[in-house]
């Protein structure tokens, strides 16, 4: 009964986690290679387009995240120097 009982469980668990997996998933919207400096460049670009100032997540040697808080939600610009890349996303 208890072997029934853990399977019961760990199926729901993973059902569960099925379900909410896509709903918090990030939509990416764009994704690139790109030098770092160019990415940052992309990031004063697009505040300077949307008149938005970003919420700087992360501001470190080799990463850089901000977020835009837009009316209709949220954008995300990740540059990653090591990767090379970047990134848009939206949640």
């Amino acid at each position: 009964m208890k072997f029934l009982n853990l399977i019961f469980k760990t199926f729901t668990i993973f059902f569960l986690c099925s379900i909410a997996t896509p709903i918090f998933a990030k939509k990416i919207l764009q994704q690139q290679e790109l030098p770092f400096e160019v990415c940052l460049k992309v990031i004063e670009t697009t505040s300077e387009k949307i008149s938005v100032e970003p919420v700087v997540m992360i501001n470190e040697n080799d990463v850089r995240v901000v977020r835009y808080n837009l009316a209709d939600g949220t954008m995300t610009i990740v540059c990653d120097r090591i990767q090379g890349e970047l990134i848009v996303t939206t949640p």
